[in-house]
């Protein structure tokens, strides 16, 4: 068995879309505060109130799925994720495009992912070297249908029971 995948390992990429417009929105009001400070014309203030409007609205968006993120990682420090183990089926991988989802499910439990979305969780498609594939003996630790784990086993034998995970 080895563990490709562990959420706590690495940031998730919609971090640096937070960092950004949160640092463009602290440095948008800082601007705003600094132009009521010299009494500034009005049309300036408009200006940057548009620029303080379009950031905290980014800011916003993304907000989203960075508490999600947060919301996962406190799943699995508390191990409230659920787990789910088995053979990967109606795999459908990305296009060959590079655009769009691949999907799959184990054990009627399904998942969907891409490499272009700005969410957390496992997002490896197979065209790009992915582990996930039609039949792949996979553990999963998941939560709100996100990948939070993911092991793969390529010398598992499956047997009734379960899977049986050998190293």
């Amino acid at each position: 068995m080895t563990k490709y995948y562990d959420l706590t390992d690495s940031l998730p990429n919609l971090i640096w879309f937070f960092i950004f417009g949160f640092a463009a929105l602290t440095g948008c009001v800082i601007i705003w505060v600094r132009f009521m400070i010299q009494k500034a014309p009005f049309s300036d203030k408009k200006v940057i109130g548009f620029f303080i409007l379009g950031t905290f609205i980014w800011t916003a968006i993304i907000g989203g799925p960075f508490a999600n993120y947060l919301g996962a990682r406190t799943a699995l420090k508390n191990g409230t994720y659920q787990v789910v183990e088995g053979a990967v089926e109606h795999f459908s991988p990305m296009p060959m495009g590079g655009h769009g989802h691949e999907s799959f499910s184990v054990k009627g439990v399904s998942f969907k992912y891409g490499e272009s979305s700005i969410d957390f969780g496992f997002d490896k498609s197979r065209i790009n070297g992915g582990p996930v594939y039609q039949g792949k003996q996979v553990k999963i630790h998941y939560y709100k249908g996100r990948i939070l784990r993911l092991w793969v086993c390529d010398t598992c034998a499956f047997n009734p029971g379960g899977v049986e995970w050998k190293e």
